[in-house]
């Protein structure tokens, strides 16, 4: 998994962009060390050999995350389920609104902490909370 500064620096980007293949992709590869296919596990194709060295080498990811074959990889910024899956266990949602062209998004942990967000759409809030909260873990 990405450090919390890597995750804080994906938040700030849901935060602040609309939903992209590019920001799934680093979403992914942040998450999990690899690109996964849902829950089917690491991919073995050598197309997905070129996603994981994209990733090392971000100018290239922007022309591979454009190119259909990479429907494999979860919508986390577009799926409102992909996004509520990125929630990482004992943190749950508080609130959640719609506030003048942004939705506002709490989410909290054992009652105590909570992170608030605010997005251009539902799953874009629903990752950026995500990724504080990953970060908070990582931070420990």
């Amino acid at each position: 998994m990405a450090d919390a500064r890597e995750l804080m620096e994906l938040a700030d980007r849901c935060e602040r962009e609309g939903p992209s293949r590019e920001l799934d992709c680093r979403i992914a590869f942040a998450v999990t060390g690899d690109i996964q296919i849902g829950s089917a596990g690491p991919l073995n194709s050598p197309r997905d050999y070129m996603l994981s060295e994209a990733m090392a080498h971000p100018g290239n990811l922007r022309q591979i995350a454009a190119d259909d074959d990479i429907d494999m990889i979860l919508r986390f910024t577009a799926s409102l389920d992909a996004a509520a899956a990125l929630l990482p266990q004992g943190w749950r949602l508080h609130c959640l609104g719609e506030q003048s062209k942004s939705f506002r998004i709490e989410i909290m942990k054992e009652g105590h902490k909570v992170i608030c967000v605010y997005a251009s759409a539902e799953a874009m809030a629903r990752c950026a909370a995500a990724l504080r909260a990953l970060a908070s873990k990582e931070e420990k």
